[in-house]
């Protein structure tokens, strides 16, 4: 098939699997450039199946990657460690794109909401929102967010706390019940896309990437519909880009529960802050997140591995 399509270049969306080396074993015998985007990280929380992942990754995943002298697209900086830690990449062969956001899902989200909205068909009363959306996962558990709802309500701030996605991990529910705030928190398992929309419209802010895991498309979605974050990411997360803290995002330090406390306590509080770091936010994702500037990206990576592989 590919013989008939006659390809210039090849892109390998995945490491894995046999499509990830029988692409690399053909873009190698035709001498066709390839290109990989690494989506996933092997890993596990787990120390003994980690080292196998880690073992299996530096050889049987490496080799097609190393087959095809494939460039390498890395989405943010922990992708970018993970590649030079476990694929030993050269720098001149890694090419930063983003995850691409569709944009236009997150304009004049009012709409979204009809009068059956999600506060009804979630029991939810007219109290601000503080929203976490994503699959809780032991990347993303929420046991720092669980701790900061019962900070906040040890301080009097009236406010539901809403976690939109399926759940893979329960460290956060065996703190809830420690601290005596289980029945508090409301999760919904997954959604649709179009529920998490409203959620979106009916938020006050959102927060769920606080294991330093890197910013994922929840987050990015978050801040396209113009709510306020709260991240415990570096502002240099995305290659080549510069995220700056109480300005596109609130930015806290890794660990530090009394700090994203106080953060969230004064978004929680502050309508004329939440809407200048939403606005901010929302302007950053639509400049270099949306669908179109991605898909430019893509095409000038294709561009540029064609010239170099003409100059070879």
């Amino acid at each position: 098939m590919l013989d008939d399509f006659a390809p210039e270049v090849i892109h390998q969306h995945g490491q894995f699997f046999d499509l990830a080396f029988l692409s690399s074993w053909y873009a190698r015998r035709h001498n066709v450039p390839h290109l990989t985007s690494v989506h996933a990280r092997l890993e596990h929380d787990n120390p003994v199946i980690g080292s196998i992942f880690a073992a299996i990754d530096r050889t049987c995943i490496r080799l097609p990657i190393d087959l095809a002298r494939s460039n390498v697209v890395i989405m943010d900086k922990r992708m970018l460690e993970y590649v030079r830690r476990r694929y030993k990449t050269p720098t001149s062969r890694l090419v930063f794109i983003p995850v691409g956001i569709d944009t236009t899902r997150f304009t004049n989200l009012s709409e979204h909401n009809t009068p059956n909205n999600i506060r009804k068909a979630y029991g939810l009363d007219e109290r601000p929102i503080l929203l976490s959306v994503g699959h809780i996962t032991p990347f993303r558990n929420r046991v720092a967010l669980v701790r900061a709802v019962a900070a906040l309500q040890h301080r009097g701030l009236n406010f539901q706390c809403v976690i939109v996605g399926g759940e893979h991990d329960t460290r956060y529910r065996q703190e809830a019940n420690r601290l005596g705030i289980a029945d508090d928190l409301i999760v919904t398992g997954a959604v649709t896309k179009g529920e998490i929309t409203q959620f979106l419209a009916e938020a006050t802010m959102e927060m769920h990437d606080l294991q330093r895991e890197g910013l994922g498309t929840a987050s990015l979605e978050a801040m396209a519909s113009g709510l306020p974050v709260i991240s415990d990411i570096d502002p240099d997360n995305f290659p080549g880009l510069r995220l700056l803290g109480d300005e596109h995002l609130v930015l806290v330090r890794h660990g530090d529960e009394a700090q994203l406390a106080d953060e969230a306590a004064r978004l929680l509080t502050d309508p004329i802050r939440r809407q200048k770091i939403g606005s901010a936010g929302r302007a950053f994702v639509l400049e270099n997140f949306s669908i179109e500037r991605v898909a430019q990206q893509h095409l000038e990576a294709y561009e540029s591995l064609l010239a170099t592989t003409h100059r070879e």
